[in-house]
C-alpha cells in the first residue's frame, strides 16, 4: 500500500507522509464520503412526493452503506464492545440536542432583537 499512496514521492517526503498516517486517512475519508452522498441523495430524490417513493423502493442507501463497511473495514481488528458503541451514540446524541438548543437559543434572541 505503501507504493499506492507514496510511489511516485521522493522517499523522505513519502516517509513524512507515511508517519503522518496520509494515505489512510484520505482512503478513510473517501468512504465515509461515499456514505454521506448515498444518504444525502436519498434524502433529497426521497423527498419528492411520487418519485421518491419509487426512489426508496429501488435505492437502498443503508445496504450500500453497510456493503461499504463491510467491504473495505480491516478482518484483524475485533469487533467492537457494545459498552463502547452505546457510549458512542450517547455522546452524539447530546451533541446533537445540545446544537439543537443552541440554535434555538440563537433564533430566540435574533427575535428579541428584532422585536426590539
Amino acid at each position: 500500500m505503501r507504493k499506492t499512496y507514496y510511489g511516485g514521492l521522493p522517499s523522505n517526503s513519502g516517509n513524512v507522509l507515511e508517519a503522518a498516517g496520509w494515505g489512510w486517512h484520505s482512503e478513510v475519508a473517501i468512504h465515509i464520503l461515499r456514505m454521506v452522498l448515498n444518504v444525502a441523495l436519498d434524502t433529497m430524490v426521497g423527498a419528492v412526493p411520487v418519485l421518491g417513493d419509487i426512489f426508496d423502493i429501488l435505492f437502498k442507501e443503508n445496504v450500500d452503506n453497510v456493503a461499504l463497511i463491510l467491504r473495505y473495514r480491516d478482518p484483524t481488528r475485533p469487533p467492537r464492545s457494545a459498552v463502547g458503541i452505546w457510549l458512542a451514540a450517547a455522546s452524539i446524541a447530546l451533541f446533537l440536542i445540545a446544537l439543537f438548543l443552541a440554535t434555538l437559543l440563537a433564533v430566540g434572541r435574533v427575535f428579541s432583537w428584532l422585536a426590539g
